[in-house]
């Protein structure tokens, strides 16, 4: 291309249309969420941890072993910069985590526009950013929306640096960097670099980037630079090895335990703990030790209980952690956070409707359904292609679900895969082009269609 295209008035153009669209990206899906916080009733700590008490901390008082470290931090700097946060004086957090979404769906603009024309990854990031998920997430006080927007920039970041006919060491390095962050929110991609290694050696010649061992090195350097203070403190503390937090064993026990078939309507968890969970804690710690309260100030004793059941069961029926795998796989794939919508609608009650609550909840189901189903496909596409962008984001999206099929599964984690389940869509919907008697106007009416479903749903919380 000519440089002084740019300087052409249709190239100026277009690099203004550019600036609009990411503009749009950053302030549209902020101001809807904080509309929805401020005039609706938000999940604020339905159901969460107990983050916030941390948050409000010191950074010694609040360096808790059994949680991970990052959603602390970040609630940390928010009650540092607005002066003080409390169970109702919460929307300094719901303001930090909407401007969160918007960096977010701004990164995943420019991702989409990897595979997609300007209009068609605009809309694309429309449908992420004002989808009815992502809104409600926004007023919850967890860790949800940090990790999710922390994966987009990784995701982004890897495509920087290894998607290219050169890798970017600088990219390499900073994919790390944000890797650390993202895991030291949630520990799921300690094993990234390996599946980032397996991506790259499955390329073909032609579509591997030069020095890809060098730029993955840095990459892994980078990513344990950023977790070792924390694992250094945590040895310092503990004597133990423990990258980010104590809390593998709590989630690797329940696979172990019983058969526990997760859906997207309840939570296995609560009737696990009470029928195996507390005789098996009682009977080692004393009839005092309740979760969550004793696992978080004992958190070496309590993963000791459950470290000592956990092997004895790997003993005794290792069938049932492969069926627990399998059940988890599947669910991953294929179910979606609906009772995230639905007690989002129950915190409503009390406002008058135009429509029942079951229809937001049903629009929800099904739509999440076709991103599961357009995002399978996109993928599968993708891989069989070795197209070199989807290769690299498909080993953080596999590393992700690996992971969570190996440990205790619900509903209330696979938010994780909405950004990738998009960005797979939109790869979909942009091949669609190369088949007999498709015109071009496909890349606009499905991500068109795309953004319409989501606004529409979210809107359908409300009205």
């Amino acid at each position: 291309m000519d440089p002084r295209s740019s300087q052409s008035p249709l190239g100026q153009s277009a690099v203004a249309m550019g600036r609009l669209r990411l503009l749009t990206c950053l302030v549209l899906p902020l101001l809807l969420a904080l509309s929805m916080t401020a005039l609706f009733v938000p999940l604020q700590q339905k159901h969460a941890e107990e983050y916030l008490e941390l948050g409000q901390q010191s950074p010694s008082e609040s360096s808790s072993l059994f949680r991970p470290p990052g959603y602390v931090a970040f609630l940390r700097y928010i009650n540092l910069a607005s002066g003080g946060i409390a169970k109702d004086r919460l929307m300094p957090v719901y303001v930090a985590q909407g401007v969160a979404l918007g960096l977010a769906t701004a990164v995943f603009y420019i991702t989409a526009c990897r595979w997609m024309t300007g209009l068609g990854a605009w809309l694309m990031a429309m449908a992420f950013g004002c989808n009815p998920l992502v809104v409600v997430l926004v007023g919850f006080v967890h860790y949800d929306i940090l990790h999710m927007s922390l994966s987009v920039l990784v995701g982004y970041s890897l495509v920087r640096a290894f998607a290219g006919d050169r890798a970017s060491l600088r990219w390499a390095i900073f994919a790390g960097i944000a890797c650390g962050a993202m895991t030291l929110t949630r520990p799921m991609t300690l094993a990234l670099p390996a599946f980032l290694a397996l991506a790259l050696l499955i390329q073909t010649k032609s579509a591997r980037p030069s020095r890809p061992c060098l730029a993955w090195m840095m990459f892994s350097l980078a990513m344990a630079a950023t977790l070792a203070p924390r694992i250094w403190g945590n040895y310092a503390r503990t004597g133990r090895f423990v990258p980010v937090n104590e809390q593998a064993v709590a989630a690797l026990w329940p696979m172990f335990e019983r058969p526990l078939r997760p859906d997207s309507d309840t939570s296995p968890w609560p009737s696990l703990w009470n029928e195996r969970g507390v005789p098996l804690v009682g009977q080692g710690l004393g009839p005092d030790a309740t979760y969550p309260y004793y696992a978080i100030s004992h958190p070496l004793e309590f993963n000791d209980v459950l470290h000592a059941q956990t092997l004895r069961l790997m003993r005794t029926q290792p069938q049932v952690y492969l069926q627990n795998l399998a059940y988890n796989a599947l669910f991953f794939l294929t179910g979606d956070s609906r009772t995230m919508i639905r007690m989002f609608m129950a915190r409503q009650d009390a406002a008058p409707r135009a429509l029942p609550a079951a229809l937001a909840v049903g629009f929800f189901i099904a739509s999440s359904a076709l991103w599961n189903l357009c995002g399978a496909l996109g993928l599968a596409l993708g891989l069989w292609r070795r197209d070199p962008a989807i290769m690299v984001l498909a080993s953080l999206f596999i590393c992700i679900f690996a992971v969570h099929s190996m440990l205790f599964l619900d509903y209330r984690y696979i938010y994780v895969k909405l950004p990738f389940s998009l960005w797979f869509c939109g790869y979909l919907v942009n091949d669609c082009l190369k088949l007999p008697r498709v015109g071009e106007r496909l890349l606009t009416w499905m991500p068109a269609t795309f953004a319409a479903i989501s606004l529409f749903g979210t809107a359908l919380l409300v009205v």
